[in-house]
């Protein structure tokens, strides 16, 4: 432990001696809420197309989140910039079961999250700290579709992989309050995803239809990446600066 603070301080010195900057580390875990209109239609279309009844046990809910940031904080402390990295996940499930066989048809959505924010400082308000964020970034998200059906003793597996990249906006705001040097609160924001096609990387672990969009026939489109939605997460952050002035 002593080592990686040692070889954190030397990274980070060099920073902090430009201007009385101050450097902040940040770890905000959340959840949020996703639109996914496009696939959520998709899985109405499925439903609809099957000749038995099935039932839709999730679809796309509100879920974890993770994000993390560096801040760099100019002499007057009201204005920032920070890198952020992030991690979301959702996913559906439709389901049938009886004593003739089993169906199911899964979306499993990740994505991984780089962005940069601008940051502006309210003065401190009894004792609470606030600040007004907007990010910009790129949204790489990764698609696992799985379709079983088994009727008696025959079974059949359908999967498929694709990948979409998207640009997005996410204005925040964030409040909290410092204990030395730590900072401990809320946050919260509006990602607003300006949507990437869907294309196909594998079909049933192999490389077919490589580059394929994946079509929505309910609206004789094309499915893109929609992350928009409301995002709350725990604020956890590190003043580094301080943090190093108190050894």
């Amino acid at each position: 432990m002593k080592k990686l603070l040692f070889i954190l301080i030397l990274i980070i010195s060099p920073v902090i001696s430009l201007k009385s900057t101050e450097v902040k580390l940040y770890f905000n875990p959340g959840i949020g809420l996703y639109s996914m209109y496009s696939l959520s239609d998709l899985n109405s279309y499925f439903r609809q197309s099957l000749p038995f009844e099935s039932k839709q046990v999730s679809d796309f809910p509100p879920y974890w989140n993770f994000d993390t940031s560096l801040q760099l904080w100019l002499n007057d402390s009201t204005r920032g910039i920070a890198a952020h990295y992030a991690q979301e996940s959702t996913g559906s499930r439709i389901s049938r079961v009886d004593y003739s066989g089993e169906y199911s048809n899964e979306f499993t959505v990740n994505n991984r999250i780089y962005a940069a924010e601008l940051l502006y400082n309210q003065p401190r308000f009894h004792g609470l700290s606030v600040n007004y964020g907007l990010k910009a970034g790129i949204i790489y998200t990764n698609l696992f579709s799985r379709e079983y059906i088994k009727v008696f003793e025959e079974d059949t597996l359908y999967t498929m992989n694709a990948e979409a990249s998207s640009f997005f906006i996410e204005p925040g705001i964030n409040i909290f309050y410092p204990v030395k040097f730590l900072e401990i609160g809320l946050s919260a924001g509006y990602l607003i995803d300006f949507g990437g096609e869907y294309k196909i990387t594998q079909v049933n672990g192999e490389n077919n239809m490589v580059g394929y969009p994946i079509g929505n026939p309910n609206r004789n489109e094309a499915i893109k990446s929609e992350w928009t939605g409301f995002r709350l997460r725990l604020y956890f952050g590190i003043n580094i600066t301080d943090l190093i002035k108190s050894f």
